[in-house]
């Protein structure tokens, strides 16, 4: 009987890929995601979203009765993307070791404890649907273009203690067998590569976790171009029983003007310059929107997939509502992060978009689904990108009209954050969400809080107050912070905003992973190193399994011995995991916390 998809919890999955393929492999010996041609393209497993009827592979320990799958431990025993998941048998042990090179998926069975009887399950599929084709062959099994070589689905292998199988699945057809020999070859080959990818100078206190999210962050990124996908999935549920599901498999330009900036404090230079690059590309035209395809495009207006979703949450979508909406607040923290020489002509396009828009209506940062509004959030942003944008032309031109122009629109924006932009109720000296909502929002914790490089120091650019260290400075941030933490905190995490403030996506979601980790940062920044220590070792234990990783003989935390998932939310109250899975805002997020959190006490 085969595994995966509703059987199975989203935290009992781990990522899989090569840069260019995707999958998720769970704990139970079943892969229900498998996208073999492009993280963004439709999937050959998909069981995941259609329990019933969607492609799956699984390998299970023959028991002679019918009875769902043993759910079993994973490890993660090398830098390379490779999961190791343990299944126990009434008598046996058995190790799936499961990698993707060069786009196919291979599968080793190790017998820990034998002897032991080894059965495939195989359901085929293709690009979300049903494998037209499918025949048996002598060692296999083959649907469509893929073919499944090394066991057969009606001849189980017995194994004994310390005998090893291989299986690879092709995506093309093609025989793709090797030898064991050769696999270990492979596997130690990765290693040594992926070692030297993760090499940086970051080496605190979490520096397993840094170099779990870098890698995960890594496997969304395109070797080619550099671009930025956001999640292997799409549609799993931020909330039970709501119907808005979201495709994450696109590019996120904030997400990538993130990633530009976490790979250049961790001294990754090789890794910031393509995906910079892809950036400059995306936004010459500003008016593109905030959500692209790995290739630059406009993503896709929503498709209906027509499939039953994950536990039936439906629907199950490709592409995005938001198509096309410009988010103001992310085109501006990109344009940050471009070199001013380089990409001179497309800051000056830039900057003359914001000087025209940022006191207009836009979508914010959550996606562009809800209503528009004029967010706090996008006018801070704005305010600084155009402020940015004109000291630069002036080292270009000191007398330049541009430089005069985007520095007028940077004061109007000054202007409207010191009436609009905070509460005006006394004492309560927050910053709104809109002008037309003075609820706490988690979004504006990256935008009205700067952390410098010195320990325990914080520089807030409030209006009026711009480059003001004063104790006046740090006491209405410190008020806005705490205003965020009674309004938005649940059980040591972070929502994004009130359960009842409708983004576009569901209301009253759980708790948001990546604000979780931004609050870290936020407390390190203003001293308040044990509040943002608790909150750190909380976020991890939520996102990785535990907070409290066994260590080695040198103090390392035990890369074989800490599962690792970084959702896109999380239940405070009974850790679940939801929403699409790796999330590239929370393993950034996490990044960020962690760099924050090594400049003081532990």
């Amino acid at each position: 009987m085969i595994g995966g998809g509703d059987r199975l919890e989203l935290s009992h999955r781990s990522p899989l890929g090569d840069r260019h393929s995707s999958a998720l492999t769970g704990c139970d010996g079943t892969i229900d995601w498998w996208a073999p041609v492009g993280i963004d393209q439709p999937a050959t497993f998909f069981a995941l979203i259609d329990p019933g009827r969607g492609g799956a592979l699984g390998i299970a320990i023959e028991s002679g009765v019918t009875q769902p799958p043993a759910i079993g431990q994973q490890r993660f025993p090398s830098n390379a993307p490779v999961v190791d998941t343990f299944i126990t048998g009434t008598e046996s042990l058995i190790r799936i070791r499961d990698v993707i090179v060069d786009g196919v998926l291979y599968r080793e069975v190790t017998a820990l404890r034998g002897p032991v009887r080894i059965e495939l399950s195989v359901v085929p599929g293709h690009r979300f649907g049903p494998a037209r084709k499918h025949s048996t062959l002598g060692d296999g099994f083959s649907f469509g273009p893929t073919s499944v070589r090394g066991l057969a689905t009606d001849q189980p292998a017995r194994l004994d203690t310390g005998e090893r199988l291989l299986l690879s699945v092709s995506p093309t057809g093609r025989d793709m067998r090797i030898t064991l020999d050769s696999f270990d070859k492979r596997l130690q080959t990765l290693d040594r590569t992926w070692r030297s990818e993760l090499e940086c100078n970051y080496d605190g206190r979490f520096r397993y976790e840094v170099r779990a999210a870098l890698q995960q962050l890594l496997l969304l990124t395109s070797p080619t171009n550099g671009a930025l996908l956001r999640s292997f999935t799409t549609s799993l549920p931020a909330r039970t029983g709501h119907e808005r599901q979201i495709d994450s498999r696109m590019c996120w330009i904030d997400d990538g003007a993130r990633f530009v900036d976490i790979c250049e404090r961790l001294e990754r230079f090789d890794h910031a310059h393509p995906t910079r690059s892809w950036l400059a590309a995306a936004i010459d035209d500003p008016t593109i929107g905030a959500a692209l395809t790995p290739n630059g495009d406009p993503v896709a207006p929503v498709i209906d997939l027509g499939l039953p979703g994950w536990r039936g949450h439906q629907p199950v979508v490709s592409g995005h509502r938001g198509a096309g909406v410009v988010d103001i607040a992310a085109l501006a923290a990109t344009s940050l992060v471009l070199d001013a020489r380089q990409h001179r002509r497309t800051l000056t396009k830039v900057a003359h978009f914001l000087e025209a828009h940022a006191e207009q209506p836009d979508g914010g940062r959550w996606g562009g689904l809800g209503h528009k509004h004029r967010y706090v959030s996008a006018a801070i942003a704005a305010r600084g990108a155009l402020n940015a944008a004109a000291k630069t032309e002036r080292r270009f031109d000191p007398l330049s009209e541009d430089a005069a122009k985007w520095q007028a629109a940077g004061k109007r924006l000054d202007a409207w954050l010191a009436t609009e932009g905070c509460f005006g109720i006394a004492g309560r000296k927050g910053w709104r969400r809109t002008n037309e909502d003075d609820t706490s929002d988690a979004q504006l914790l990256r935008w009205i809080v700067q952390v410098s490089g010195r320990p325990g120091h914080l520089h807030v650019e409030f209006p009026g107050l711009v480059d003001d260290e004063s104790a006046e400075s740090r006491q209405r941030s410190e008020i806005a912070i705490s205003q965020t933490l009674a309004q938005l905190n649940d059980a040591g995490l972070l929502h994004r905003h009130l359960n009842y403030v409708d983004d576009g996506f569901a209301p009253g979601q759980p708790c948001d992973t990546a604000a979780s980790f931004e609050m870290v940062t936020v407390l390190a920044g203003l001293g308040r190193w044990e509040e943002a220590n608790e909150r750190m070792e909380r976020a991890i234990g939520s996102t990785c399994g535990t907070s409290s990783a066994p260590t080695g003989p040198n103090g390392d935390r035990r890369s074989d011995t800490l599962a690792f998932g970084a959702p896109s939310f999380i239940d405070a109250q009974s850790g679940l995991h939801r929403g699409d899975r790796p999330s590239a805002p929370a393993l950034i997020s996490l990044i960020e916390a962690a760099i924050a959190l090594d400049s003081g006490p532990v």
